[in-house]
């Protein structure tokens, strides 16, 4: 009896032996999936209640924060996570849309009404994009389109807390395929958000004391970290009018504010980011190579001579032949041709290059002198920025010009990366230099004297240029 005890306990050890070496080690995948699933399945079933949905959705946050980079990254993961969490950010916008009518009860998260559900499901967004890059260009574009919806609400819709979340989740930091970005066919849904983060940054400045500068400050960096992820002046000419106006407005009203801080109107801290992208959009349109080759050519092309001006009037003059045409023919190019209004881009021509050459010099003119005298040591440490060493400006390369526009927004990287393009803009930039030059804090006056000591022997021209008496600097030599 003894022995068979001893031979069934025997056979049951080994029993146990081959299951366990059949059975397969979970990896951390399965784990992490494992981790997630009491979350993720239970999201909708609390659509309706607003503290359990909260707690779950601050449960899952600590599962993503906690989580194998690895795990986190496997395949799936990323989709698994995000699909619950996108009809979420949907019933953020239509239930705080003003004049939408669409009842509660018919959205996917009722309880999404209320801003703590709200901004816990922006974390776990803005955790998720943090550890794990979008996948596709697609799916990039669509997460852009569906957080700036939340950040076009405004303050009257959703709580700061949410559009501050938003912000950060939609800062377009290069997470994944931002090639895609760059794309003719994304240029309404570019426009679209640097519109709508504009028109947050504005009604900010507008409201005074009143109105959020941190809101402020975020939708700028969100402006900057767009256009670095864009990174490209063909896909950004378009916004540069308009942008560069709304940019230089409110670094005109950081500036008149400084004279009077008392009812200042723009913090610090937006005024920063506001010169940041300011910066950033300028190089990126008008500091690559095919800018500065459109640069060039100008300025070595010569004039025409009177019977050359002669020639090419007459040739004007003279009425086209056209030959008739196949109606067939027409029928099959009017198939091949884009439909009108179809693509926002424009060329960078010529043309494109004066006109907009014209306005940002005006900008300039008006926005960055003003500045020089801000009250705010961060505001003139911004505005003197720039590289350590001198790069002719013909030299610079496009992408370095863009590195260092990432890194040192300044006044510098202006003159190295986009002189011959804005020259007519030198000048101011220049007396801009002088005057922090000689600020009384060396955190500011530093960057200016470094860059002017080793590059001012290469643009002699500078000195008598800038000149300007009112501005009471007597003797530029004393700087060195």
């Amino acid at each position: 009896m003894t022995n068979a005890v001893h031979l069934t306990k025997d056979k049951m050890a080994a029993a146990n032996g081959q299951a366990t070496a059949v059975q397969p080690i979970p990896d951390g995948r399965m784990q992490l999936f494992s981790q997630l699933k009491p979350y993720t399945s239970q999201l909708l079933r609390a659509r309706d209640s607003p503290a359990r949905l909260q707690g779950l959705l601050r449960s899952l946050q600590n599962v993503i924060r906690n989580a194998d980079v690895d795990a986190l990254n496997s395949r799936g993961i990323f989709d698994y996570i995000l699909f619950p969490l996108m009809p979420g950010v949907d019933s953020i916008v239509l239930l705080r849309r003003p004049g939408d009518k669409t009842a509660s009860s018919n959205m996917p998260y009722p309880a999404a009404q209320s801003d703590a559900v709200a901004e816990a499901m922006l974390q776990c967004c803005i955790l998720l994009l943090q550890r794990c890059p979008v996948h596709s260009g697609e799916q990039l574009s669509e997460l852009l389109e569906r957080f700036v919806a939340v950040a076009s609400l405004g303050k009257a819709s959703a709580a700061e807390e949410c559009m501050l979340a938003t912000l950060s989740v939609s800062s377009g930091r290069p997470h994944g395929p931002s090639v895609a970005l760059r794309d003719p066919s994304r240029a309404p849904m570019l426009g679209f958000l640097f519109s709508t983060l504009l028109k947050a940054a504005e009604e900010e400045v507008q409201a005074g004391l009143t109105g959020s500068q941190a809101l402020a400050a975020a939708a700028l960096e969100t402006i900057r970290h767009l256009s670095q992820a864009v990174d490209s002046g063909d896909a950004l000419a378009f916004v540069v009018p308009g942008l560069a106006s709304g940019l230089s407005k409110i670094l005109i009203a950081a500036g008149s504010s400084s004279r009077r801080p008392s009812g200042s109107r723009v913090g610090s801290a937006t005024a920063v980011e506001a010169l940041k992208a300011f910066t950033c959009l300028v190089t990126a349109t008008l500091g690559d190579a095919h800018a500065q080759q459109l640069a060039v050519g100008e300025q070595a092309q010569a004039e025409l001579s009177a019977e050359e001006a002669l020639g090419a009037l007459q040739k004007l003059a003279l009425p086209r032949q056209e030959p008739a045409a196949d109606p067939a023919e027409d029928v099959a190019g009017a198939q091949q041709r884009p439909a009108p209004g179809r693509s926002m881009r424009c060329k960078r021509t010529k043309a494109w290059m004066q006109t907009t050459r014209l306005r940002l010099t005006g900008l300039i003119d008006q926005a960055l002198p003003p500045l020089t005298a801000h009250p705010r040591t961060a505001v003139r440490v911004t505005l003197a920025q720039g590289a350590p060493s001198c790069i002719a400006p013909h030299q610079q390369a496009a992408t370095s010009t863009r590195q260092i526009a990432r890194t040192q927004p300044g006044v510098t990287t202006l003159l190295e990366g986009c002189s011959p393009v804005l020259e007519g803009a030198c000048e101011v930039l220049y007396e801009v230099l002088f005057t922090l030059a000689q600020d009384d804090w060396p955190q500011v006056s530093s960057h200016c004297q470094a860059w002017l000591t080793s590059c001012l022997p290469q643009h002699p021209q500078a000195v008598s240029h800038s000149y300007h008496p009112h501005h009471g600097l007597q003797s530029r030599s004393s700087l060195f």
